[in-house]
């Protein structure tokens, strides 16, 4: 678990600014399966005394600490090791880790580029695997096919299967 800035417990602020960044690395052979149950793990990990609340279309996290799970402890470290221990479950998973960006506002928002470029390709990942449809020339996402070459394997694996 890494982070960058105070954790819950060393700071005397009331409200911190915040971003979470999981990684998992492994083996997965069904993309879209693969996403939904890493995603799953995530959002199924809870931890006594700490809300979260998502808006992913928004990448908008909110993180609430009751008073009780303050005084007891409750830390980033926690949360880390709980969200690397539901990753580790997940078949494929080799290895997790988890990042937390505390330091500034300013910090935060630079994560925000690679954000919505994680997104736009997990958007477009989404999309070929429901809607089956492969004609790039009208996809809004034919620039991110275009730049990530594991897309176009993809949509060849699932092409593939369609003529089946």
């Amino acid at each position: 678990m890494l982070l960058a800035g105070p954790d819950v417990t060393e700071s005397a602020e009331l409200s911190l600014p915040f971003a979470q960044v999981l990684v998992a690395q492994g083996s997965f052979p069904n993309e879209y399966d693969s996403y939904r149950d890493l995603r799953d793990a995530v959002y199924d990990t809870h931890l006594e005394g700490l809300s979260v609340r998502t808006m992913p279309s928004k990448q908008t996290l909110w993180c609430r600490v009751s008073r009780d799970a303050f005084s007891s402890g409750l830390s980033l470290a926690h949360l880390g090791a709980a969200y690397i221990d539901a990753l580790k479950e997940v078949p494929g998973v080799a290895a997790a880790e988890a990042l937390f960006v505390t330091s500034s506002a300013a910090d935060v928002a630079k994560l925000q580029r690679a954000a919505s470029g994680a997104q736009r390709l997990v958007d477009a990942m989404m999309k070929m695997y429901q809607e089956q449809n492969f004609d790039c020339e009208t996809c809004e996402y034919q620039d991110v096919c275009d730049t990530v070459m594991d897309l176009k394997k993809i949509r060849k694996k699932l092409a593939d299967g369609k003529a089946v």
